[in-house]
């Protein structure tokens, strides 16, 4: 590989030091903790099977494929690139984190000093308990993912974003802190338990969905280019400002309605199909 070819991933790499170092040490706590759960008992042992340690070795080769590669630098260049940042970090990244069941692993993998003395006492205190229960509460991360969603696209926070380094991180971090808030109450791992019924998962999902369908409708019907930021940078590659626009739009619309679409319809069909057995039980 030239010089000329890396250049693009060490531009990128350099951007995120800090988010390529904690992406080792929770892959590296995690499979320690993991490890020691699984040792304990075949109970742990089937609880942590290997595809959860998968999902969430690959949430964070998606994150540092997000903001640690290239397409971090395309996305700077063009919106399409950037949708696709951001379809990652709020809608796959974060569901598969939980489908991880990262918490015992992360606790299991500290060292029992740090376990015991520290995260023990803390996690049992009132205060951070009220707070977990807020943040914990489908209420909070469904406005959350709302909020995130149609706010960094309004144009003047998404020129804000684009324009400097600072809130561009914040928007990253924003847009993932969001999407970990949303998808908790739908993949419910342990040893978080649902605090709705799980078929109210479906409106959950269906009315997220609808405000991810308006951002993606305004991108995609809107007159002109929406963000100016892009006007230049695409005339310069050669690019039509408005056609990569709508195939933003196409990229948010049509993989962000399967991403909360799909889980809706499987949560549904088993509602549907346990509430068969249960009338067949009843009738019996």
């Amino acid at each position: 590989m030239s010089s000329e070819s890396l250049q693009p991933w060490l531009q990128a790499i350099a951007g995120a030091p800090f988010t390529i170092v904690f992406a080792t040490v929770s892959i590296t706590l995690y499979l320690v903790g993991r490890r020691r759960l699984r040792a304990r008992s075949h109970r742990l042992r089937a609880s942590l099977p290997t595809a959860r340690a998968v999902a969430y070795i690959l949430a964070w080769t998606l994150l540092l494929l997000a903001i640690a590669s290239p397409l971090d630098v395309a996305a700077e260049r063009l919106l399409s690139r950037h949708m696709v940042q951001h379809l990652l970090l709020a809608m796959v990244i974060p569901p598969l984190i939980w489908i991880g069941a990262p918490a015992l692993p992360m606790m299991a993998g500290l060292p029992r000093s740090i376990r015991i003395g520290l995260l023990a006492p803390l996690l049992a205190s009132r205060p951070v308990r009220a707070v977990l229960a807020v943040l914990g509460h489908p209420v909070t991360g469904w406005i959350a993912m709302a909020v995130t969603t149609l706010g960094w696209h309004v144009p003047a926070a998404y020129e804000l974003a684009i324009s400097d380094p600072f809130w561009h991180r914040l928007e990253h971090a924003t847009m993932l802190g969001a999407g970990i808030l949303f998808w908790r109450p739908v993949i419910a791992t342990r040893p978080f338990r649902p605090r709705w019924p799980r078929l109210a998962m479906v409106p959950y999902l269906v009315t997220a969905d609808l405000v991810n369908t308006v951002v993606a409708a305004t991108l995609a019907f809107g007159p002109a280019p929406l963000y100016p930021w892009y006007g230049p940078i695409a005339a310069a590659l050669g690019v039509d400002a408005t056609l990569d626009q709508q195939l933003a739009a196409g990229i948010m619309w049509i993989p962000g309605n399967l991403v909360y679409l799909v889980p809706a319809m499987v949560l549904a069909a088993r509602n549907i199909r346990f509430s068969s057995r249960m009338g067949t039980g009843v009738r019996a």
